[in-house]
């Protein structure tokens, strides 16, 4: 799945519990999945205080605010 930047997601969301809608990756290339929306903070990273999980690590991106994705709705929602 693409975002609406054109950039692929990191991870299958398959793979995560439905309850994280969220992926992003930060400035230094860390991804994270995210219950809720991150925002940015600092010019670096990615954030929301609650309910977050390290998911691994990718080369940084260019633009790392272009790298957020929301999970796909599924045909039930």
């Amino acid at each position: 799945m693409k975002n609406e930047h054109g950039f692929k997601c990191p991870l299958n969301w398959d793979k995560l519990p439905i309850n994280y809608r969220w992926i992003a990756i930060d400035a230094n290339g860390e991804i994270y999945a995210y219950k809720n929306k991150p925002k940015i903070l600092d010019d670096s990273y990615w954030i929301n205080v609650q309910d977050f999980w390290f998911k691994g690590k990718t080369d940084p991106p260019a633009d790392f605010k272009k790298c957020l994705w929301k999970r796909p709705k599924t045909q039930s929602e």
